[in-house]
């Protein structure tokens, strides 16, 4: 039986589609084929190890992966999850009806459990990208809620290769692991409390020209330089300047997360990542 299952690989800020495809025939053996290095090879054991700790069979027949376009070089253990699944579909332990709708990505551990990907911005983009539903994933924090509205292609949390099967076998997502990426429950909504957090701009009063010109600073995306003496409100209206900034877009959010999770920027994002960058340099 032959089954295709979508997965991605994430390189600095882009993700690159890898379709998986896996083939169970007569025989013994256990092929990964299509330019796998050195990590993806050696996940044949994990995935073993994985499946029969988790109490799903492994089948006693020739296993045969394909990873394409072959043309790309596979790195990684991010294709672990799709493989596992794929091998379990093969061999007719779940049906296969739900599998084309999402993006599946992941690492496995011995135990079957499935490691959390700290950033998974470019894969969400990808998925919008190829018309999925959702990208099956394993994430930490409530952070990521945002991109469910956004990219219109959920965040399915998954803990473990069981609860993966599960989803796929019921669509319902495993209630404990989603829980985190619920949006936290508050008057001002996940944007307010981002602003909240900075102060209002409108609670300066006076510097009606200085004011303004910050405003269209932040309208147009330019930089801005506040000159003068001490004590007249600069760094007060700096404080509060990313409280005004628009909001990031789901055209920018995979790039500006991917570059913050890539450590090569200096700006901070906000505390529930969705305010833009915004660094204020003040003289020593």
């Amino acid at each position: 039986m032959l089954v295709t299952l979508q997965s991605g690989l994430v390189q600095f800020l882009h993700a690159t589609p890898i379709t998986v495809e896996v083939s169970i025939t007569r025989g013994i053996k256990y092929f990964i084929v299509g330019l796998a290095d050195t990590a993806l090879k050696e996940s044949k054991q994990r995935i073993y190890t994985a499946i029969k700790n988790t109490q799903f069979h492994w089948p006693g027949q020739r296993i045969t992966i394909n990873l394409a376009p072959t043309t790309t070089r596979k790195f990684g253990t991010l294709l672990e999850l799709p493989i596992a699944l794929g091998v379990l579909a093969a061999s007719g332990q779940f049906p296969t009806d739900r599998l084309k709708d999402y993006l599946i990505a992941g690492t496995l551990g011995l135990d079957g459990a499935v490691v959390p990907i700290e950033q998974p911005y470019q894969l969400v983009e990808l998925a919008r990208r190829l018309g999925k539903k959702g990208v099956v994933l394993n994430t930490y924090s409530a952070q990521y809620t945002y991109l469910n509205d956004r990219q219109n292609a959920a965040l399915c949390a998954v803990r473990s290769l069981k609860e993966a099967v599960h989803f796929f076998q019921t669509g319902q997502l495993p209630a404990a692991a989603n829980a985190a990426l619920r949006p936290p429950q508050s008057p001002l909504g996940l944007w307010g409390q981002e602003r909240a957090a900075f102060g209002c701009f409108s609670e300066v009063a006076g510097q009606r020209p200085l004011k303004r010109a910050l405003e269209v600073a932040a309208a147009g995306g330019h930089h801005a330089l506040l000159i003068g003496p001490p004590g007249v409100g600069k760094t007060m209206l700096c404080d509060r300047l990313p409280s005004i900034l628009p909001p990031i877009n789901l055209y920018e959010a995979p790039w500006i997360h991917g570059l913050h999770a890539s450590g090569t920027s200096e700006m901070q994002p906000s505390v529930f990542q969705n305010l833009r960058p915004f660094l204020k340099r003040s003289p020593p």
